[in-house]
């Protein structure tokens, strides 16, 4: 039935969406479109993967071009993925391409159909000339096998991969410059076919391919800086990553460094994350002389989270490349302001990590006016990670951003670590207690409110979007207003600290609403294996209970007294416990040289929940106050290392930049 449509001549009628991806053509929705005197409209009546809700967010057409936006929400997550679908009608089809929220650009196109369910639509199919494309992988001259395949299938999808291959190859690489920038626009002419962001897509890929050889700076210029005009905010992530980067390298390679040093700054801000662009712009200033920048840099790259890791394996091998941290300690002897001050040196990597992780925070929300007769409502967010959680990483630093970004009167967020196959120095059982709460053994995740929320975990590079997401899912409870006020009280006399909290309302509180308060330390400096340094709002006890404060005679209040040294000895036997389960696991003993306890901030957060639905009707956190350094009697040996069963010991190249502790990264 499908072919006897295949003639249609408008976007009346039904269609199965279709994108090109590794040879074969995926059909995912079946939609509606109504074109009638000129008012547009699509449903989507089908889709493939029934643990998604999906809908038509808008559509129009302009100048014959069809732009279709589709919201795709998984379910149990609040977290929205928009698809872009842009394209043209020839010849029965509507040929274009998709972009799924900010990543590269794929063709596609809408097919007529007559089906009405997906089952009927015929499943995934080969891409136009794939046993030819095939065939040309093997083939023994593979590169004019290649070249042969791009005419006889310029429609292909295939055919843009095709004329990529052909620039990356070694024969590609060899060609003289006129050959390789006629390769380059045959490779744009035929992505034009698919739609102006598939030819802007090749613009981008053959600077960066061309570039990356660097044999001929001014043709990649040449393509980057037509890239350049057509960024925005809308354009996928990695086009705003590469053609930036690439055109700062370009200038330092022909020669004009006072451009490509403030193209590398400014790609610096923009991407703090990106390892490489903050290495060249540290290695810019290094060579101008410029020390106090460099060093800003090199200690950013050496303290934030696998980014020394990561340019260590980009470098592995590479004759030149000294490790970022041995960097670091050159230009601190020679340039720091404390040059031999350990304890500056461990302040300054403390300093460069607050600094980093929050570098992409510019948005900071002012404290909102309070309506008469009402209490904003203030959001708790509770965060369940662990210390060894590589893809936690990016949550975390996302959290951190918005603890910058909202003050304690918008929003507590408070972290609660939990062992899972290695045990956690940052971990006790309120943490256990309070996950469990939530019926859920999963970390990392996260529940707002007492709803739990899906984000997607993610390196340091993808902090920003999860900080994005995160916050969107924030803002509109802020607009809320509840009917209970926290009243907290606390003081902290000579070793005793005394807490009174009370939660008022204009009506009594049910059987079901508990009071729960939670101690957590402002900070804590412990770098675990994930490569997380500092710790905000880490939860220690929970007075009260984890339990909760029921009410008696429909009032919520709690008042009780906190022996300072009981506080103190209870985290000691806690790191105490980890250390003998840490020499169990490693074989051998495992002791601080001070423990990473001190100095202390501590804060009471309380908040006032409804155990049925587990909804939190209203939060609150306040300040105390120091208390002092709690270390280890008698031992003054250096930190011990966090090591897993099996590593070998290997001499230490250099002192790591961290705070004195236990859980220094590996080598």
């Amino acid at each position: 039935p499908d072919a006897m449509l295949a003639n249609r001549t408008s976007l009346n009628g039904r269609w199965v969406a279709m994108v090109s991806l590794q040879g074969r053509d995926i059909p995912f929705w079946i939609l509606d479109i109504r074109d009638e005197d000129g008012m547009v409209s699509a449903e989507v009546v089908d889709f493939n993967n029934q643990n998604e809700s999906v809908r038509v967010e808008s559509i129009a057409v302009d100048d014959g071009i069809l732009t279709l936006r589709v919201v795709l929400v998984p379910v149990n997550s609040s977290i929205e993925h928009t698809y872009v679908f842009t394209g043209q009608l020839r010849d029965g089809t509507v040929i274009g391409n998709f972009i799924a929220d900010k990543n590269a650009a794929r063709p596609g196109k809408l097919r007529a159909t007559a089906a009405k369910s997906m089952a009927q639509t015929g499943g995934v199919k080969p891409s136009l000339g794939l046993k030819e494309f095939s065939d040309a992988t093997i083939a023994e001259d593979e590169f004019a096998a290649n070249k042969q395949f791009t005419k006889d299938f310029p429609e292909s999808p295939l055919a843009m991969d095709t004329f990529m291959r052909m620039m990356k190859s070694e024969t590609g690489r060899g060609l003289e410059e006129a050959e390789i920038s006629e390769l380059a626009d045959s490779l744009i002419e035929n992505s034009a076919y698919w739609g102006e962001r598939m030819r802007q897509q090749a613009v981008v890929e053959a600077g960066v391919a061309i570039a990356e050889y660097k044999k001929h700076p001014q043709l990649a210029l040449k393509h980057l800086l037509e890239a350049e005009k057509f960024l925005s905010d809308t354009s996928p992530q990695t086009w705003t990553i590469l053609v930036p980067f690439h055109t700062a390298m370009m200038y330092q390679e022909i020669g004009e460094t006072d451009e490509a040093l403030q193209r590398m700054i400014a790609f610096h801000k923009a991407h703090p994350f990106e390892p490489l662009g903050a290495y060249y712009a540290a290695e810019m200033l290094e060579s101008r002389g410029d020390f106090a920048g460099a060093l800003e840099i090199y200690s950013e790259l050496a303290c934030l989270p696998n980014m020394k890791q990561s340019l260590d394996q980009t470098f592995e091998g590479r004759p030149g490349y000294t490790p970022v941290t041995k960097k670091l300690k050159e230009l601190w002897e020679k340039h720091g302001e404390n040059a031999g001050d350990q304890g500056a040196f461990i302040q300054h990597i403390l300093k460069s990590y607050r600094n980093g992780i929050r570098s992409f925070v510019t948005d900071q929300m002012e404290p909102r006016p309070t309506k008469p007769g009402t209490q904003n409502r203030v959001v708790l967010l509770e965060y369940f990670t662990t210390a060894d959680a590589p893809l936690g990483v990016g949550i975390d630093v996302a959290v951190s951003g918005l603890t910058h970004a909202f003050g304690p009167s918008e929003l507590v967020a408070l972290r609660y670590h939990l062992p899972t196959e290695e045990p956690d120095p940052m971990a006790g059982p309120p943490c256990k207690d309070r996950l469990s709460y939530y019926n859920s053994r999963v970390v990392p995740s996260m529940f707002i409110d007492g709803k739990q929320i899906y984000v997607e975990p993610g390196r340091l590079s993808h902090s920003a979007t999860i900080y994005e997401n995160i916050r969107n899912f924030v803002e509109p409870l802020l607009a809320e207003t509840v009917d209970i006020e926290l009243k907290l009280n606390t003081k902290v006399e000579a070793d005793r600290m005394k807490i009174d909290v009370e939660a008022l309302s204009n009506s009594k509180f049910g059987d079901d609403i508990r009071l729960r308060l939670v101690l957590v330390e402002e900070e804590v400096a412990v770098e675990t294996p994930s490569g997380v340094l500092l710790h905000e709002n880490l939860v220690r006890i929970m007075p009260g209970g984890a339990e909760g404060i029921a009410p008696q005679d429909g009032k919520l209040a709690f008042q009780t007294e906190l022996l300072l040294e009981d506080y103190r000895q209870q985290l000691l036997d806690e790191l105490q416990e980890y250390e003998e389960m840490r020499s169990n696991l490693l074989g051998k003993e495992f002791k601080y040289g001070i423990y990473p306890i001190g100095p202390v901030r501590l804060k009471l957060a309380a908040f006032v929940q409804n155990n049925k639905t587990k909804e939190v009707l209203q939060s609150a956190i306040v300040d105390l106050e120091y208390l002092d350094e709690i270390e280890e009697p008698a031992n003054e040996e250096e930190p011990a290392k966090e090591e897993k069963p099996g590593d070998e010991a290997k001499p230490a190249e250099e002192p790591q930049p961290a705070a004195a502790d236990a859980t220094q990264e590996k080598e």
